[in-house]
Formats: structure tokens, sequence, C-alpha cells
């Protein structure tokens, strides 16, 4: 049976604040009573549920666009090897946020210079911001990570010129942009996103939100003045 709408779509949906971002890092390994399973019962665990993990393999992501539309607003467009599938994914993130992503519920982050030899690769990660307000004891944060490998950042340069000046973006896939057959919910250009998250690798340490992004095997750029990163600490847990 082949389903025209969400199957939650009568069950109220949790209705939230804007996400705060103040999150305070912990230093070194994480404390054991966290760590042991015996302390830590099922209503002490959550899991972010924004990124729908079955629902983004099947759509393979495999790409990146940067866009520049009419209205002068730059946009971050995700291509999809399945493009029906990819435009599930942002007909979802519809759903779950809006056209508008002003409680910042999303977390889109660019960690640029993930490799010393090659100076234009880079990974962008979707994810969820935490809810501070969450008093769970663990939190289980579900991203998609991509690499990008262009031999320079130039196009990546031009977008986050044009945000900085804007200070959103337009967040949407492929199938947006060809605009065949799209449901009468999507947004015209995609979701409108406030806050982007650009990071250098070399900055990203072991107790840090975005230390996913962080791959085995990586030889981050690291400045010459920089006398202990913390990707190196990241890097040898890894």
């Amino acid at each position: 049976m082949l389903l025209t709408e969400a199957w939650d779509k009568n069950y109220p949906k949790t209705e939230l604040e804007a996400f705060p971002t103040d999150l305070k890092k912990g230093i070194g390994e994480p404390p054991k009573a966290l760590t042991n399973p015996e302390n830590v019962h099922h209503q002490d665990m959550s899991i972010q549920g924004l990124i729908k993990a079955r629902l983004w393999d099947k759509a393979n992501w495999s790409a990146v666009a940067f866009c520049l539309f009419p209205d002068g607003m730059p946009g971050i467009h995700l291509v999809f090897d399945n493009r029906k599938e990819g435009l599930a994914v942002f007909l979802d993130l519809l759903d779950e946020v809006g056209e508008n992503d002003n409680n910042n519920r999303l977390r889109i982050t660019i960690v640029k210079r993930i490799s010393v030899k090659k100076s234009g690769h880079y990974r962008v990660v979707i994810s969820e911001n935490i809810n501070t307000y969450n008093k769970s004891k663990q939190i289980t944060m579900i991203s998609r990570i991509h690499t990008m490998t262009p031999n320079s950042t130039e196009n990546l340069d031009r977008f986050l010129q044009e945000y900085e000046k804007k200070g959103r973006f337009y967040f949407g896939c492929n199938a947006m942009l060809r605009g065949h057959g799209l449901d009468s919910r999507i947004a015209e250009f995609g979701i409108t996103v406030h806050k982007l998250e650009v990071r250098q690798a070399w900055e990203i340490g072991e107790n840090d939100l975005d230390c996913m992004a962080i791959r085995k095997g990586d030889d981050p750029y690291i400045p010459k003045h920089i006398d202990s990163a913390p990707v190196i600490k990241l890097l040898n847990r890894l």
C-alpha cells in the first residue's frame, strides 16, 4: 500500500522553543557514570529524530550545489542520486521545521581544510541542534555527512560571501531545482535557514558537537602558530 501522507500526521508534535546553542563541552573522557549501562535507564535516553536515517539512505546523497536565486538569496542544495526519495527527505523536513527554520532546529555545518594536501576539500554535515532543555543523560544525535573534493574552494567561497551579506540561505535539493512534479507543500526554493556553522577542521576536538565530521586517516591543515590543535586528540581517539 502506498502512503500519501505521513503516518503520524494526526499525532500532536511537540512545539519546541528556539534551540539554545550555548552548550558547554566536556574535557577528556566521559564520566564513568554515563558510560556504565547499569546507571542509565531507558527513560534517561533520547534520540534526536529530525534526520530520518533510512529515508536519507534510500535517497543516496552524492553532492552539494551552491546556488544564487532571483531574490538574491544564496542556497545550499543537496544532490540526491534518487530524486524521488531526495524530495521525500525535504518534504519530511518541511513537515518538521516548516518553510522557515526560525527555531534553529537544523544544524548545517561546513568543515574546511580537512586535508593539508588538498586544500579545496571540505565536508558538509546535516544534523539537528541539541535542545538544552532536554534533560536526558544520553542523547543520540543522528547526522548525514558528505565529503566534497573540488580542486578549489571558489564556489564555496562565493556562497559564503553571499551568506554573510544576507544572513540566511535556502536549504533544498536537486528535485526543487528541476521543478518537475513538486508536491504543493514544497517551498519554492527551499527551507530558509538563518545559521550556518563554518568550522576549520583543526579546531574540532574530541568532545565537539561536530566531531563526527573528522574521520580516521584525515590529515587536516593546522596553522603553524597553533601548538596543540584540538583535532589531534580527536584523531588519536578514533
